[in-house]
């Protein structure tokens, strides 16, 4: 690649406010995805947009966007001990409720959700194709 990284998510979303993201920026990190609920969908921040961060210890704006995503594959299957088929009718409530405000629909997919060697995570394969097509809203 031989590109410098600008964006970030930290696995896990453990954070230690202002602290990581402080780091982030002064590893010229600009972008970091890691503002979500593990254990529920919905928006963290509750804004659906990207936003600069605020450092309220500091007082000042920092130039570091903050892209908010609204589910994680894990809420479902793990968490909430959905299916996938409730799973999916839910997730594709989510394209359309969030471009009506102009938001940006960020989710969070897991490399072990594809594999499917989990019991857990058996047929979450085409929960991901179905929802990948309910979201060309």
């Amino acid at each position: 690649m031989r590109q410098p990284i600008k964006q970030s998510r930290q696995h896990y979303l453990k954070m230690r406010m202002p602290h990581t993201f402080r780091t982030l920026l002064d590893l010229g990190i600009t972008h970091d995805h890691s503002m979500g609920y593990a254990e529920v969908a919905g928006f963290r921040a509750s804004l659906v947009t990207p936003f600069t961060f605020y450092d309220l210890e500091l007082e000042a704006e920092l130039p570091l966007v903050i892209h908010p995503f609204v589910f994680m594959d894990t809420t479902y299957y793990m968490y909430q001990k959905k299916g996938p088929k409730e799973s999916l009718e839910e997730m594709k409530n989510w394209p359309e409720k969030i471009k009506e405000v102009g938001g940006e629909l960020i989710t969070v997919w897991h490399n072990r959700t594809f594999g499917e060697i989990e019991p857990e995570t058996q047929g979450w394969v085409h929960v991901y194709k179905e929802f990948i097509d309910a979201a060309q809203v």
